[in-house]
């Protein structure tokens, strides 16, 4: 008999550790805002004028060692990379934010970058996808769609997010 495929059994074995870093990387501390706070325009302060730095100069790499109980051997050591909520379209500069982000996970050495969903906020450009993605290429990378990739498009369309997000992450590889 076959054992249960590898690429079958990483998301099962992932889920733990990657909410774990989730978990980890929204606690650093400092100030939040919630959805309803999030500047909806460019009519704002600047902000590398208000923190020195602009927001795509301002992501941060944390390092976290999460201890998985009953983990396979081949398993064990692997260098992961988890990204998530790209939001793209949510504010002006936040491609240049989530294509920072996709160039220091690729300069960080991860084994495998885990893209964890909500792609593409609001708008219709859906190759920002191809662009944000474009330092991944040829590298293992596992997808999944969150729950705003489930939602239809701003013209009412049920299902057009997920199949334009779906094809994009295909496009990107």
């Amino acid at each position: 008999m076959r054992s249960f495929p590898r690429r079958l059994l990483a998301p099962a074995l992932l889920a733990p550790a990657l909410l774990a870093l989730a978990a980890a990387a929204c606690n650093r501390g400092g100030p939040r805002a919630d959805a309803g706070t999030l500047p909806d325009d460019s009519t704002g302060p600047n902000p590398a004028d208000v923190y020195g730095v602009s927001a795509a100069q301002n992501v941060v790499v944390t390092p976290v060692e999460i201890e998985v109980p009953d983990l396979p051997p081949g398993w064990s050591g692997l260098k992961i990379a988890a990204l998530s909520d790209f939001q793209l379209g949510l504010w002006p500069d936040n491609e240049k934010v989530a294509l920072a982000a996709t160039q220091k996970a690729a300069a960080s050495g991860a084994e495998l970058v885990v893209l964890l969903g909500d792609y593409v906020a609001r708008g219709d450009d859906y190759a920002a996808i191809d662009r944000v993605l474009a330092p991944l290429k040829g590298r293992r990378v596992m997808a999944v769609l969150g729950t705003a990739d489930e939602t239809e498009d701003t013209q009412g369309n049920p299902d057009s997010a997920r199949i334009k997000t779906v094809a994009a992450l295909l496009r990107s590889g």
